[in-house]
């Protein structure tokens, strides 16, 4: 197991912020740090549960803008765990007890140890979850959520035991740890677009060893696909993802320089003309000698990028000779050659690029991407399992958005909630800016609510 941190207490008066909290581990804890700072292990009475060791740590701090307020902790054995601090989120209390449990009936993780709390994912029988605490009869999960006894079987409880049941149970089915985070459930119903078309395209793991993973593609992409089904109306049928895709999926999706007419094309129904709606998270990259903007497969070399990537300007050329009623694409990466995860391209971090959605859109385009110029990194949000950008706009479209709360959320209303919201949580969490940009035509109703 890697440490378990917790926050017993925390205040914030500007510009102090008061910690206090304990780190739990199966062997013994090492060194814990707040940014860059060390917490000393300090004496006060700790319950230890059936953990090994507890690490008590208190202290008052200074805060600054930009200033990494995440809390580190590192055990004996080399493993790692961190946990962002959110200052207006509440402190939660609970018994520390570490377990491993087996869903035996399907029931709901709620916010709190309570039938009365809200529903924020759905256990299914016969799904593994970690439980790091318990209180009033309900076991606090590892990644946030409450489950009450009766719904789970104890499988494990020290950490030796805990992993070898583990290691045996994950031989006959896959393991399944739900994360309470707030967009991934009760997402609301938008309006029905019967012919519309949806593709969202997720690149994590790439071929090549200098190539940075993209952490949260896959669960970005996953719960994407229910915002476009759910939220945008489009029929699921319509809706297709392609996870870890090749260049050459990407010119039979979208064509080539000599054939613009990919399968997007040919799956209009002749005489109609749907709206297509396009998602992209992986990563992006610049040819460092024209500023010219690619998607990077995961085949695709990272020092040929203007060979083995896929051009936007092509992207968008070819996407133009589809017949539609409207072209909506959201890029979730940076083309700087950076990533959350290091450096795609070393060489391309000075350069100046041209913006993602720069230059003249072809008519009824609306392009959002997750940063305004390409010197920016797009980035991660960890505590909720997602990148960043993503995260903020799925909020958005849940209702976050809709500033005058006429159940419409425009172009317009999401600009300004993105911009808000992404820019400051991006320089809170990693002294950085980060500015996402809409561009086309911001009277336009993106989502509407029912």
């Amino acid at each position: 197991m890697k440490p378990v941190i917790r926050i017993i207490s925390k205040k914030f008066e500007d510009p102090y912020l008061y910690l206090k909290g304990v780190v739990y581990d199966d062997k013994g804890i090492k060194e814990v740090k707040f940014g860059n700072e060390i917490l000393e292990r300090v004496s006060f009475t700790v319950d230890k549960g059936n953990y090994r060791d507890a690490y008590p740590f208190e202290k008052e701090m200074t805060i600054t803008p930009g200033m990494d307020l995440t809390v580190r902790a590192w055990d004996v054995s080399g493993k790692e765990s961190e946990l962002p601090i959110v200052i207006e989120e509440p402190v939660v209390d609970y018994t520390p007890e570490y377990a491993v449990l087996e869903i035996t009936n399907m029931t709901s993780a709620r916010s709190g140890p309570g039938d009365s709390f809200k529903a924020v994912s759905t256990l299914t029988k016969g799904t593994l979850v970690t439980s790091i605490g318990y209180k009033n009869d309900w076991y606090y999960l590892e990644g946030g959520g409450w489950v009450y006894k009766d719904y789970v079987s104890k499988i494990g409880s020290k950490s030796n035991t805990t992993e070898e049941v583990v290691s045996v149970k994950a031989k006959r089915k896959e393991v399944s740890l739900p994360k309470a985070v707030d967009v991934d459930v009760n997402i609301p119903e938008g309006y029905r677009r019967p012919n519309a078309i949806g593709i969202i395209i997720a690149n994590k793991d790439y071929e090549h060893r200098d190539v940075p993973e993209v952490k949260y593609a896959f669960h970005d992409a996953e719960v994407m696909k229910e915002y476009f089904i759910k939220t945008l109306g489009i029929p699921e049928r319509n809706v297709y993802v392609i996870k870890d895709a090749k260049k050459s999926d990407f010119e039979m999706w979208f064509g080539t320089e000599k054939d613009p007419k990919g399968k997007l094309y040919r799956l209009v129904r002749p005489g109609t003309r749907p709206e297509i709606y396009i998602y992209y998270v992986g990563h992006g990259a610049p040819d460092v000698e024209t500023r010219s903007a690619y998607f990077v497969p995961v085949d695709a070399h990272p020092s040929y990028v203007n060979l083995s990537g896929y051009s936007l300007k092509l992207f968008y050329r070819n996407l133009s000779e589809v017949p539609s009623s409207g072209v909506t694409v959201i890029i979730e990466a940076c083309f700087s050659g950076g990533s959350p995860g290091g450096m795609l391209i070393a060489k391309a971090s000075p350069l100046g690029v041209v913006r993602v959605g720069g230059g003249e859109l072809p008519r009824r385009f609306t392009v959002i991407t997750a940063t305004d110029t390409s010197g920016e990194i797009a980035s991660w949000y960890p505590e909720k399992g997602h990148s960043l950008f993503t995260y903020y706009l799925m909020k958005g479209m849940g209702g976050a958005a809709d500033k005058n709360g006429d159940r419409e959320i425009t172009l317009s209303e999401m600009e300004e909630y993105l911009v808000r919201e992404v820019s400051y949580m991006a320089v809170r969490l990693y002294n950085r800016e980060q500015h996402p940009m809409v561009r086309g035509d911001l009277s336009k109703v993106f989502v509407r609510l029912r």
